[in-house]
């Protein structure tokens, strides 16, 4: 009887195990839903130039150091026609020679960069800014410029060396009264070869190869296009009162018009698509002769065209 009771038990147990096991099995089905997700962009129009700031020290007559800026598309739609111009001008307001202060001169007429695609050869001023001289030149020989025209002369400086410049304003000087005119359609520019060397060979500017393309109330606007010239394939803009000259090749500003050069170059034409980017190697050109101290800053913008 006792066996009997305990087999009862055991089948009592397994029939619950029974049970339990297949109430364990039963499936479990997941609750799951969808959501959509749409993110619509708007039309922004955007540059991030990086780095922010450029610094060098060095010496008179020498170069800082390329430094390699960085210029993004951050925006949501096609740049193209990127260009840049600095503010040497504004920040050069006057004539500093003669005078003992850094801060005179500005730091963007020491600066030079070039296209990605152009060879380290082809730097070329971003806008640097020659005074004219108002004195005399020794053994300079200006009859390329007419006689009774020539208005400003001066020094182009480049690192260690200098070549002679000069301005006629197509005018006849003795009589003409007014204070230089060098917007007129007669104003001629020119600029030696050589290095110059205090000789009349190297103080012999020449008008070949040179260009007006036009001008405005505030500049007459030339390309140069001489091999041996210093500044080849560059723009030099000449201001109305003949009191300075501007060199420069990447500025396309149609205010001033400085794009009437023939020679303003881009930096790039071709789209940045949104992300893309474009290296532009940037330098400093220190001339010898200026004043020991910090240069005035400068500003460089960037410039592109949205599509």
């Amino acid at each position: 009887m006792r066996n009997s009771s305990y087999l009862s038990r055991n089948r009592n147990y397994i029939l619950a195990l029974a049970v339990l096991s297949l109430a364990l099995s039963v499936p479990v089905f997941a609750a799951t839903d969808t959501v959509t997700v749409d993110v619509t962009i708007n039309v922004v129009a955007q540059i991030t130039v990086v780095p922010t700031s450029l610094s060098w020290t060095t010496n008179p007559g020498a170069v800082g150091g390329v430094i390699n800026i960085t210029v993004k598309n951050s925006g949501s739609v096609n740049q193209s026609n990127l260009y840049a111009y600095v503010n040497t001008n504004e920040t050069e307001a006057r004539r500093p020679y003669g005078i003992d202060a850094a801060s005179n001169y500005s730091a963007g007429g020491s600066l030079v960069m070039r296209n990605s695609t152009s060879s380290t050869s082809n730097f070329s001023w971003v806008q640097r800014k020659e005074w004219n001289w108002s004195s005399s030149i020794d053994n300079a020989d200006f009859s390329n410029i007419p006689a009774n025209s020539l208005v400003a002369r001066g020094y182009f400086k480049n690192g260690t060396r200098e070549y002679i410049w000069a301005v006629g304003n197509g005018t006849n000087i003795s009589t003409d009264t007014s204070s230089g005119r060098c917007n007129n359609t007669a104003t001629l520019f020119a600029i030696e070869n050589d290095d110059d060397a205090g000789t009349v060979t190297t103080r012999t500017p020449l008008t070949t190869g040179i260009t007006r393309d036009g001008g405005d109330n505030e500049y007459s606007y030339f390309s140069v296009d001489r091999d041996a010239a210093p500044i080849n394939g560059m723009c030099v803009a000449i201001n109305s009162n003949c009191s300075y000259i501007l060199v420069y090749r990447y500025d396309k500003r149609t205010s001033p018009n400085f794009n009437t050069c023939a020679n303003a170059d881009y930096l790039r034409v071709t789209n940045m698509t949104p992300g893309d980017t474009e290296t532009v190697p940037v330098d400093a050109w220190v001339p010898n002769g200026l004043p020991d101290g910090a240069l005035n800053q400068a500003t460089v913008t960037f410039s592109a065209a949205g599509s």
